[in-house]
């Protein structure tokens, strides 16, 4: 419609009988009637508008829609219609009637349409609530399986660690006890060459007692012990002079014999003190490796329950 049809129509309500106002309102459509539009120049309402509802309603508001969109042009081109009052006419009941329900049935309309665009609305943003549910159960989803593969990643690595840790300990306890093996080793064969000298001392020894013994034996069989004994006092004096010379060349022997039994005898006290000293600390190294697999498989069960508790708690 132009405007200048809408400014006659708007001008006939003032002008025109009861009849041609109420077709105009009745033919008028709710969606051309804007909700909100400021309407300064008309002060007063139609004297038909105030007759039925009672002085205590406020007047139909379609009516002032319709004038409100029709006088802003009417306005812009001719002066304003408050110096032009219509004369009051008595509106018939049928015709009022009849306004009424036009007005209802076009504010029915705007509602009605108003209520298919909130739907429209409340479904589109149940779509997008829908789509934002999906895409953070998704990325929910894929954080989980993120912690998933993260955790059974952590416990494969806690399970190789404790198993390093057990190998290092075995290979510590192993190391230490070669540490002591090796001291040992040195002890021993720093005595090696003394007692190599004691197997030829002895062997020297040995030889001496035989040959002197057998010398004694020879000088005890060839002496006259019954009947009439005679002897010569020469020969027995250096058999015995002999003996006597041997016997002094033996001395040094046995005193260096006896001073490298004394030393060796010494010396194998220690070793013997320091094996008993080894073998107590072998055993306490044992037990402290026992102590020690005891508290990592403690701390490995410890792990796994916290691991357990957390998975439980996410």
């Amino acid at each position: 419609m132009r405007p200048s049809t809408r400014v006659r129509t708007s001008f006939t309500i003032y002008s025109a009988s009861h009849e041609t106002s109420a077709a105009a309102i009745d033919s008028r459509p709710a969606a051309s009637c804007p909700r909100h539009v400021p309407f300064p120049e008309l002060r007063t309402s139609p004297p038909w508008t105030r007759t039925t509802e009672g002085p205590g309603r406020p007047p139909n508001p379609f009516c002032f829609q319709a004038l409100a969109s029709a006088l802003p042009d009417r306005q812009a081109k001719t002066p304003p219609p408050a110096a032009v009052k219509p004369a009051p006419v008595p509106v018939p009941a049928r015709k009022k009637v009849l306004a009424k329900k036009g007005a209802a049935a076009a504010m029915g309309g705007s509602k009605d349409a108003g209520k298919q665009e909130d739907v429209h609305r409340l479904r589109i943003l149940d779509n997008c609530y829908m789509q934002y549910r999906f895409l953070n159960a998704h990325a929910e989803a894929a954080a989980i399986a993120k912690k998933d593969v993260a955790e059974k990643t952590i416990y494969g690595l806690s399970e190789r660690i404790a198993n390093m840790q057990k190998y290092v300990a075995q290979k510590k306890a192993e190391l230490e006890c070669l540490k002591r093996m090796e001291k040992v080793h040195f002890v021993v064969d720093s005595q090696v060459p003394s007692l190599q000298q004691w197997c030829e001392l002895e062997r020297e020894h040995i030889s001496c007692l035989s040959s002197g013994t057998v010398a004694l034996c020879d000088a005890a069989s060839r002496v006259p012990i019954l009947g009439n004994i005679k002897a010569n006092t020469g020969e027995v004096k250096l058999a015995l002079n002999s003996a006597m010379e041997i016997m002094k060349q033996l001395s040094p022997c046995v005193d260096k014999l006896s001073r490298k039994v004394g030393e060796t005898e010494d010396v194998a006290s220690e070793l013997s003190n320091v094996v008993s000293d080894e073998q107590v600390l072998l055993q306490e190294c044992a037990d402290l490796l026992h102590q020690a697999h005891d508290i990592q498989a403690m701390e490995d069960s410890l792990k796994s329950q916290v691991m357990q508790l957390t998975k439980n708690k996410t």
